[in-house]
């Protein structure tokens, strides 16, 4: 059985380290919204010296950089997890400030790369 409601979102895993390419388009052209959970994969975003970098310019840290990067995407949200509220009000400052298309690119590169694709494999 099918529903005449149309699909207003899809929650798939979505971050900096995870390419889903096929499926933004699929969504974009289908008017749904692509929710991102774990959008900092799992700390990882952290770690990565590039986000860091791009942060530096902006004063702002390599989570704010990777959220603003999914918010600045074309029919994407994230949905970040904490308890923190240091952290929460952090997730809120991504609107005061846009990335490059320069640095989006930058971004997105760390989805191909062979290093990224051997930690996702060996779940690091």
């Amino acid at each position: 059985m099918t529903s005449d409601t149309p699909i207003l979102t899809n929650q798939v895993e979505y971050h900096p380290f995870k390419e889903q390419a096929d499926l933004l388009e699929f969504c974009i052209e289908n008017e749904v919204m692509l929710t991102a959970y774990s959008p900092l994969a799992e700390g990882r975003i952290i770690r990565n010296d590039r986000l860091k970098a791009i942060g530096a310019r902006y004063g702002k840290t390599e989570v704010q950089v990777a959220l603003r990067w999914l918010l600045q995407q074309e029919q994407v949200t994230a949905i970040p997890k904490t308890s923190n509220p240091a952290h929460i009000q952090a997730y809120f400052n991504v609107f005061n400030f846009e990335l490059a298309d320069e640095e989006m690119m930058q971004i997105f590169d760390l989805q191909g790369g062979l290093l990224t694709r051997l930690q996702t494999a060996l779940g690091l």
